[in-house]
């Protein structure tokens, strides 16, 4: 299906200035805030080349980023600078091999990545990818490997499905993109 038949029209926006701003290391996270950008006819930036000044700029800002070791990577540059922020439409988002029904999961990287009193007012989402293990790290094959043999341990009823696809598919390169995903967020943005 074409992204195309997503696009949402220019005037929908009502002159809503929006940027997208990502921190990727692998790529998942940059080719979502691609889609989203296009979807949006927004302004894209990489989170190492954004400044404070050019946040100030933009009535919406979408900034996503993958998800290590339980919080949201470069989420911390967006939390020093939020406070200067209100009136600002903020969107967040993040990429992982986290299942999207692991709410209450998706809830501590939320919790770990943005103090709660920030969290008042600003949406989150969440984008599954898979893994492409050739290009993994040494400590992230170490953590997935931690999570793969917890995972193991567990009976095998207690699993959601999407636990036991990612143990079937573990070591695959499978790095999927989604591009229906973002339609959520490209309502929400224009809202």
């Amino acid at each position: 299906m074409s992204s195309e038949i997503y696009k949402i029209k220019p005037e929908a926006k009502l002159m809503n200035k929006i940027m997208v701003v990502y921190e990727s290391q692998y790529g998942a996270t940059k080719q979502y805030a691609e889609l989203i950008a296009k979807q949006l006819s927004a302004d894209i930036y990489n989170a190492d080349n954004v400044s404070e000044q050019q946040l100030k700029l933009y009535d919406t800002i979408i900034w996503g980023g993958g998800i290590y070791a339980g919080r949201i990577n470069g989420i911390n540059k967006l939390e020093r600078i939020l406070k200067n922020f209100a009136g600002k439409q903020i969107i967040i988002f993040s990429v992982g091999v986290t299942p999207i029904d692991a709410t209450e999961r998706l809830q501590k990287v939320r919790d770990n990545s943005l103090a709660p009193a920030f969290q008042e007012g600003i949406s989150f989402f969440h984008f599954n990818c898979g893994v492409n293990f050739l290009k993994l790290s040494l400590i992230h094959r170490i953590m997935l490997a931690t999570e793969r043999m917890l995972l193991l341990l567990k009976p095998k009823k207690s699993l959601t499905e999407s636990r036991i696809k990612y143990l079937q598919t573990y070591g695959e390169n499978n790095q999927i993109i989604d591009e229906s995903a973002v339609i959520p967020l490209v309502h929400a943005a224009t809202q």
